[in-house]
């Protein structure tokens, strides 16, 4: 059976498939966190985002949202 290679945004895998913190998009993570508590709902956040030009982990620019 083929293992799914999934990605997640602030975190890869070493050699041995242990997870290890991206600290670059750890950043990311953290202000999305933050702006979260203040407030924004997903379509801010991802207004946001594009607006800065950070990308989801598979590289697409808006996850896939619509609108």
């Amino acid at each position: 059976m083929e293992e799914k290679k999934l990605r997640f945004m602030g975190y890869s895998k070493d050699d041995k498939g242990e997870l290890i913190i991206v600290q670059e998009e750890a950043k990311v993570i953290k202000r999305i966190i933050d702006w979260y508590l203040q407030g924004f709902g997903v379509y801010r956040l991802t207004r946001q985002l594009e607006g800065d030009g950070i990308k989801t982990a598979t590289g697409s620019l808006n996850g896939g949202s619509s609108g």
